[in-house]
């Protein structure tokens, strides 16, 4: 199973133990339980967590994936365990600059 290893508090490297944990690691590791398999993380990124799947170097990734059709051609998604809209960030203006 690949996570993220730099995108707290889903996926990260925790400082002492030099492990992968997070959200996304314990779902990981809830489902490894409910299948009575032994989990063995991967760590991964936005570039290369398809290419691991595609190449079978993993069987699962749990990470943020936005979903779309052509996505949907290469892979299929479990039901969302987690939602979130799109966003942006702007530096707060002042209140006497916004119009």
């Amino acid at each position: 199973m690949a996570a993220f290893d730099s995108n707290p508090p889903f996926g990260f490297v925790d400082e002492k133990t030099r492990q992968l944990i997070g959200f996304d690691v314990e779902i990981a590791q809830a489902i490894a339980k409910k299948l009575g398999v032994k989990l063995e993380l991967q760590a991964t990124n936005p570039a290369n967590r398809i290419p691991l799947l595609i190449a079978n170097k993993v069987d699962l990734v749990a990470a943020n994936f936005t979903i779309t059709d052509e996505r949907r051609k290469q892979l299929e998604f479990s039901t969302p365990y987690f939602a979130t809209g799109q966003k942006f960030i702007a530096k707060k203006r002042r209140a006497e600059n916004c119009g």
